[in-house]
Parts: C-alpha cells; structure tokens; sequence
C-alpha cells in the first residue's frame, strides 16, 4: 500500500473520531448541557481541522485536483478562525445563526477529509 494512502488514511481516521466526538460535544455545549466540555471540544476540533489541512497537502502531492486540496486547507483554517471568534459575533438572540455556521463548518470538514482521502485512494491506484 502506498505510504500516501497509509498516511491520508490514518488522518481520516483521526478526522472521523475527533471530528464526531467534537460535534457531541459541540452539541452539548449548544443545548446547555455540559458547560464543562468546552475546552475538549476545543481540542478535538483543532485536531479535526489540523488533520484536514495535512490530508489537504498529502493530496496535493498526490496528485489530486488543486482546488479541492486548496479547499481543503481553506476550510479547515476557517473552521478554526470561525470556532476561536464565534463568542464575539452575533451576540444575544440571533447567536445561534453562527453556532449554525460553526456547526456547517464542523461537519463538511469531515466530509472534506473524505472527499481528499478517497481522491488519494483514486490517484494512488
């Protein structure tokens, strides 16, 4: 097996349990029912965004579309920034409107890890 595929599919992994475990999480924390898991979800959303930056650059370099691997590293930079900022923006009653976002972000970088991992497989064959 390719070292290339080894590696995307360790990340995918990764992604796929820290990526779950963070959205419980993130939910919880969105329905006020554990204040506590704040920073673990933290955590594992960094570990899930960090992840499909790296399986974004594993298939750039092999050999998998340009823009979807761009994509990739854009998406997961922005599931951070949107994760770190999100207390400050939209205050009061209309918050929920960029917990929904973050969420959306949460759950297509999983997808996104995905998509890479399965275009290495693809290019790799």
């Amino acid at each position: 097996m390719d070292s290339k595929i080894k590696l995307s599919n360790l990340l995918r992994w990764i992604v796929r349990i820290a990526g779950s475990i963070a959205l419980i999480l993130g939910l919880l924390l969105w329905f006020g029912m554990s204040g506590s898991m704040l920073r673990p979800h933290m955590v594992l959303g960094i570990v899930t965004a960090v992840s499909l930056g790296a399986i974004a650059i594993v298939a750039s370099v092999a050999g998998v579309r340009v823009p979807m691997a761009l994509i990739g590293l854009v998406w997961a930079a922005l599931t951070i920034f949107v994760g770190y900022n999100q207390n400050a923006w939209m205050a009061g009653s209309s918050h929920w409107v960029i917990e929904a976002v973050h969420l959306i972000l949460g759950v297509g970088a999983i997808g996104m890890a995905e998509s890479l991992a399965a275009g290495i497989a693809r290019r790799s064959i």
